[in-house]
């Protein structure tokens, strides 16, 4: 078997929150950062024992991420970057600002950050092999082992122990997005979450926390409508690019818009049933008129010409949506 997730010239490079803290000086003067967080973090946290571990784990993280695979890389990838990791935790703030968030204990909240700051550290792993039969993918078993390694740097820590580790190991495995096949239900609508958390024993809040994990990853489907054209492009830009995908440009933002948005991504936690759905079910309609549009163009079409005309759509939509 291929083994996953060895120690690579990033990880090498960046083992500490001083070498972390240089390598994002490199990046411009408006980069976000981890700002937002940062500020949201030092009032959410400000009184546990844990808050300047859980900084350096995420700091890390993140120029791990802006290094291999973003801002910082010689071989960006379009979307599975630093800058995900501010959509996940601008997701997670906005998840403790509703009045319905009883089950996000501060120690949850740390272990989300965490998830949302580690589940895509590896994106170019290798296939585990016909022989495994995990639903599990590579980039998610990967990034697992990377980022227990850098908690494991933290000898003697107050936050991650053994039922920690375990819940932010199910996060990150469960963020799996399967491929179609035989075995896709197994992935979408959140069934692989099911299937990892019958497998365990978590108390309840635990279990919400693990749907929430996937729920903020796949939350773009809330998105006002030119954002999510945006994400849509990315998605598709760095398949293409990264996996050479043969995916036409037209299916993808037709026939692959209305699977994923409909058939693939559901809300499981019930937290991200009231925060995101009701914008995805206003979302639901607009998409559906969108993919046909594009469905209806010349085949012939190039991918600059769909992806043009799929934004222009999605800022027709928002302008009815606005006027209504």
């Amino acid at each position: 078997m291929i083994e996953l997730a060895q120690v690579d010239e990033v990880e090498s490079r960046i083992v500490t929150l001083d070498e972390a803290q240089e390598v994002l000086a490199c990046l411009p003067h408006e980069h976000p950062k981890l700002d937002i967080w940062h500020n949201w973090a030092q009032v959410q946290f400000i009184n546990q024992a844990w808050l300047d571990e859980l900084i350096a784990v995420m700091t890390i993280c993140y120029a791990r991420m802006a290094l291999r695979n973003g801002s910082l890389s010689a071989n960006p990838r379009s979307y599975h970057n630093e800058h995900h990791i501010n959509e996940l935790l601008l997701r997670l703030v906005r998840c403790t600002q509703s009045q319905h968030n009883s089950a996000l204990s501060l120690t949850g909240l740390a272990i989300l950050s965490v998830f949302a700051a580690s589940h895509d550290l590896r994106q170019a792993e290798p296939s585990k092999g016909e022989e495994d039969t995990s639903l599990v993918g590579a980039n998610e078993t990967a990034s697992f082992i990377e980022v227990e390694r850098l908690i494991n740097q933290f000898h003697n820590s107050r936050l991650w122990h053994t039922q920690n580790i375990t819940l932010l190991k199910t996060m990150i495995h469960a963020s799996t997005f399967g491929t179609a096949g035989k075995r896709s239900t197994n992935f979408f609508q959140g069934n692989l979450s099911r299937r990892l958390l019958a497998q365990l024993t978590f108390t309840p809040q635990e279990e919400e926390l693990v749907y929430l994990a996937c729920d903020i990853d796949t939350a773009n489907v809330s998105l006002p409508l030119g954002k999510y054209a945006r994400s849509a492009t990315k998605v598709y830009d760095e398949l293409i690019s990264h996996h050479n995908a043969q995916i036409p440009p037209q299916s993808f933002f037709s026939h692959a818009q209305m699977a994923y948005f409909f058939d693939q991504q559901h809300f499981h936690s019930k937290t991200a049933r009231i925060v995101f759905q009701p914008e995805k079910s206003n979302n639901a309609k607009r998409i559906t008129e969108i993919s046909k549009t594009i469905e209806s163009m010349d085949k012939a079409s190039t991918r600059d010409e769909v992806v043009a005309q799929f934004k222009q759509q999605a800022k027709i939509h928002s302008k009815t949506a606005n006027e209504n």
